[in-house]
């Protein structure tokens, strides 16, 4: 009876890895709840120190890495030597424990943002509702660009229409969101601090704009969006987003 009751009992563990930008970010989640993040620049430097900060947070809670069942993975834009150490790091470890992989761009598990904000404020504000609205997402992109995405929200929490990603310099970001036909921009929190920093007041009182913080793995392992043209991965492949800007290769 003890070991039923232990089975049954047995916590569920899933992991997100997020390589692309920045830093990096790790986020381990435990029965489909959050319970701990990581960022650093351990994360990206190489797929053996992805794999010894992973060893590092799963060892902080307790958690053997038999446990974990799921990975998520950010398939980019971002750092394309990032990509290739996250899409690396995430196989590996599936192959390895046997587990499920998913794969998500991380401009679109950004817009998970605008739900939790909604839902946060949904008995204060009936106009906080995200359905059929247009939300930009926005990551720094290089050491001078930015990389941002605009998507129509549908019913159901699903992606109805992307927008090609754009890669503005970062001299001329704000501009860019000022031009912008959208009603929510969410972005990396480094961008968020530096419009605050710099932003006039009323230069963006039409739009809302979102704090998606430093740790973007949280965001790629949330499981409550949905895109309308995106299949299951069964066969652990990972479609790399790679994303270049001419003005920033010169």
């Amino acid at each position: 009876m003890l070991k039923n009751k232990e089975k049954t009992t047995e916590k569920i563990y899933s992991l997100a890895i997020e390589t692309a930008v920045e830093a990096g970010s790790l986020a381990l989640y435990r029965d489909g709840e959050p319970v701990d993040g990581l960022v650093g620049a351990g994360v990206v430097s190489r797929s053996a120190d992805a794999l010894s900060e992973i060893k590092k947070i799963l060892e902080k809670n307790g958690a053997a890495a038999n446990q974990i069942k799921s990975i998520s993975v950010s398939s980019g834009p971002g750092s394309f030597t990032g990509i290739r150490i996250g899409a690396a790091t995430a196989q590996g470890l599936c192959r390895a424990l046997g587990c499920d992989l998913s794969a998500r761009s991380v401009l679109k598990a950004m817009i998970l943002r605008a739900f939790t904000e909604a839902d946060e404020n949904r008995f204060e504000n009936e106009n906080q509702n995200v359905y059929g609205c247009k939300i930009l997402t926005a990551i720094p992109f290089g050491k001078s660009g930015i990389c941002l995405q605009k998507f129509l929200i549908g019913g159901d929490r699903q992606i109805i229409h992307a927008h090609k990603p754009e890669t503005p310099l970062r001299e001329d970001f704000a501009d860019s969101l000022k031009n912008a036909d959208c009603e929510r921009i969410i972005m990396h929190e480094s961008l968020y601090r530096e419009l605050s920093e710099s932003r006039q007041s009323g230069d963006f009182d039409r739009v809302k704009i979102l704090n998606a913080g430093y740790n973007l793995a949280f965001l790629i392992g949330g499981k409550q969006l949905q895109d309308a043209n995106q299949k299951g991965n069964r066969e652990q492949k990972i479609s790399p987003i790679y994303v270049r800007n001419a003005e920033l290769q010169k």
